[in-house]
This record gives C-alpha cells, structure tokens and sequence, in this order.
C-alpha cells in the first residue's frame, strides 16, 4: 500500500492512513487498551470498540501525531456506527406508531426528507441481510425473515453496554467485538450466530464466578435487560 506523506512509523511499523479503520483501531487498541481490554488485545487480538478508543485518545492531555492520524482512520467507522443507531432508534420509533412527521421534526427535516433518508438506509442493509441468509437453512430463513429486525435492535442495545460487558472477561470481551462487527458489516445469520456467542460466554462467566460477593458478574439493570432480551431471542431461533 502507498505510504500516506503524514505517515510515521512507530519501531518499524507504519502507522494507519486516515483511510484504513482496521489498523487505526488496531494501533490505538495497542497504545491505549487496559485492564481486559488489555488482555483481550494481547491473549486473542481483539481490538477496543472505536468508541472506547476515541474516547481514549480525546483523554490523552498530550496524544501524539500517531494517535491522531489513527484517531482519524476512526471518523468514518464511528460515523457509521452512528448512523446504524440512528436507523434502530427510527425503527423502532415506526414499530411504536411514531409518525414520520415527528421523526422528521427531530432531526429538523420534513417527514418526507426523514422517510426518503430510512428508505436509502434501510435499502442497503436489506442487500447485506439477504447475502447472509443464502446460506441458511430453511427454518432459519424464516426464522430471520420474521425477526431480524427484533435481533439487530436487541444487538444494539446490547452494543450500548458494550463497555461494561467487556469488562467481565476476556471471552466476554472478544464475543462483544465479534458481534459488534457482524452487526455492522454482515448478515442476519451471522449477527445471530454472533449473538449466540455472547449469550454464552457471558453464562460461562457466571457459571465460573466465585463465591464471594467480588467474584460475581455484576451488571447494571440495562445491561442485565439487553443480554436476557438477546438471549430469549437466541433461545427461540432453529439451529
């Protein structure tokens, strides 16, 4: 790959250009990863989720010129990311009788501009989606036909506690990272596949904490909520 006239190296490694997220994420993961985050990274290569990073970064009083241009290869991942949250939340307003009037009026555009911008959205995703379920089986093909929409909002809400559920361990972690990044860029049988790993690595985690209060997982009500939610729905799928 053509070096970038701003790319530095750091003991012989390049680092990122603006244009490449994996190795931003990857360099700042290394630099700035702590606690599990540091043992998922140095065990199974498991990078911090963007935000983490960026957040850790933007904390550093003095980052360096490496850590900003990998901060930079970072935007358009995290834009992306917003902009899949952004779709959940209109899903989800539309499942509750919400009129697209009012979705727009939040944004401050009009309700045709608001359902214009879903359609395009939600247009793409439906490509991916279909490429993941070519290879399914028919139960669960229908399966994901009837409640793909119900995971993938059960995956971002679980997404939300992201942090606190990469802090119980580091299969926790990696099983996080995984279905963060089937979420984003693959299909509904592979979110749920994904899905499925975090439901149980996080009751393995249970199953193998200790008997005194320190030694428990414990989790805050939403997150508690987002992980029994993913797993009743993971639960209910054919295999």
């Amino acid at each position: 790959m053509p070096r970038h006239e701003d790319t530095p190296t750091l003991d012989g490694l390049d680092i990122p250009d603006p244009a490449d997220p994996e190795s931003g994420i990857r360099w700042l993961t290394d630099r700035y990863a702590a606690g599990t985050a540091r043992q998922a990274w140095e065990r199974d290569g498991t990078p911090m989720s963007a935000a983490a990073a960026m957040e850790a970064v933007l904390a550093d009083p003095t980052p360096t010129k490496e850590a900003a241009i990998a901060a930079l290869a970072l935007r358009r991942q995290l834009a992306e990311e917003a902009e899949r949250l952004d779709t959940a939340i209109v899903d989800m307003a539309r499942g509750r009788g919400v009129w697209w009037e009012t979705i727009g009026a939040s944004v401050g555009v009009s309700k045709q501009a608001a359902e214009q911008r879903h359609v395009r959205r939600t247009d793409a995703a439906r490509a991916r989606r279909r490429a993941g379920k070519a290879t399914a089986g028919g139960r669960l093909r229908a399966w994901l036909d009837q409640h793909a929409n119900a995971l993938r909002l059960a995956a971002v809400r679980v997404a939300l506690a992201g942090r606190e559920l990469r802090a119980v361990n580091v299969p926790v972690a990696t099983a996080m990272y995984h279905l963060e990044t089937a979420e984003g860029m693959y299909g509904d049988a592979d979110v749920l596949a994904r899905a499925r790993d975090l439901v149980a690595a996080v009751a393995d985690a249970e199953a193998q904490a200790g008997p005194h209060p320190w030694d428990q997982v414990r989790l805050s009500a939403p997150a508690r909520e987002a992980v029994d939610d993913l797993a009743k729905l993971v639960a209910e799928a054919p295999d």
